[in-house]
C-alpha cells in the first residue's frame, strides 16, 4: 500500500509541476506611445538604476523610437558605464545616425576605455554594413 501512495504522489508531482510550465500565456506584448514616453523619461533619470534598465530595454525591444534620447544621453552623460551601454544600445537598435553618434563619441570622448570600446562597437557596425570608415581610439 505504501508503494502505490509514493507512485501516486511523484505521479502527481510531476503533473502538478508540467502543468505550471504549460499554463503560462503566450501572449505578444505590444509597446505603447505612454510606455515609449516612460521609457525616454528613464533615460534622462537621475537614477542610475533606472537609467540603465530603460537603457537594456531600449535596445531589447530595438525602439527606434527612443535612438535621439539615447543620442543625447551617450553625449552628455559623464558616466562611463552609461556611455559604453548606450553605444551598445544603439548598436542593437541598428540605426545609422545613433551609430554615427557613436562614432562620434569614439573620436571625441577623452576616457580611454569608453574611446575603445566606442570604437570596437562601431568598427563592427562598419564591418557588417562595409561603409568603409573604421573609427580609430587615440
Amino acid at each position: 500500500m505504501k508503494r502505490s501512495n509514493k507512485i501516486t504522489t511523484i505521479a502527481l508531482m510531476i503533473f502538478l509541476t508540467t502543468t505550471g510550465l504549460f499554463a503560462q500565456s503566450k501572449t505578444n506584448a505590444t509597446i505603447n506611445d505612454k510606455a515609449i514616453e516612460n521609457l525616454k523619461a528613464g533615460i534622462v533619470s537621475v537614477n542610475l538604476g533606472l537609467k540603465k534598465d530603460c537603457l537594456y530595454l531600449a535596445g531589447k525591444y530595438k525602439l527606434n523610437e527612443a535612438v535621439p534620447v539615447i543620442i543625447e544621453e551617450l553625449k552628455s552623460t559623464r558616466d562611463c558605464g552609461v556611455k559604453i551601454l548606450a553605444a551598445r544600445v544603439l548598436y542593437e537598435i541598428g540605426n545609422r545616425a545613433g551609430l554615427d553618434a557613436v562614432r562620434d563619441v569614439a573620436i571625441v570622448d577623452t576616457t580611454g576605455k569608453v574611446k575603445r570600446i566606442c570604437a570596437a562597437i562601431y568598427n563592427a557596425y562598419a564591418a557588417e554594413t562595409v561603409s568603409g570608415y573604421y573609427a580609430k581610439s587615440y
